[in-house]
């Protein structure tokens, strides 16, 4: 089963376009179009993850699109209807999809590579 950090991204009443993240709730993005707003939700996915890794702190573990799917509290407070719904991977770096089940420094903080945008 294919595990890995989600983008949902969804059309508000407005015609606006929201992203979000099931493992980083914090996240929160407004976009014109649903392809740039899965861009900047995904990008401020890889921004936690680098400021989590900076910190020394552990990132959440993977989770498959069934974990994400099935959490009722998550959609429901962001007032996703499933169907409706676009649900991709976050594009991530390689080497941080390597580290995600790896281990942090016991102590003090993780090396991290300079944060950059995909293209």
């Amino acid at each position: 089963m294919l595990k890995q950090y989600f983008v949902v991204v969804l059309t508000r009443a407005d015609g606006q376009w929201s992203g979000h993240s099931r493992d980083f709730p914090h996240i929160h993005i407004k976009g014109r179009s649903a392809e740039s707003t899965y861009v900047e939700t995904a990008f401020a996915v890889r921004r936690e993850i680098h400021r989590l890794r900076a910190a020394g702190q552990p990132l959440p573990a993977f989770r498959s699109y069934a974990d994400v799917r099935i959490d009722d509290a998550f959609a429901r407070e962001r007032g996703i209807q499933w169907p409706r719904a676009i649900v991709r991977m976050a594009a991530l770096p390689e080497q941080v999809v390597a580290t995600v089940s790896s281990p942090q420094p016991a102590s003090g903080a993780a090396e991290v590579e300079p944060l950059t945008r995909a293209s």
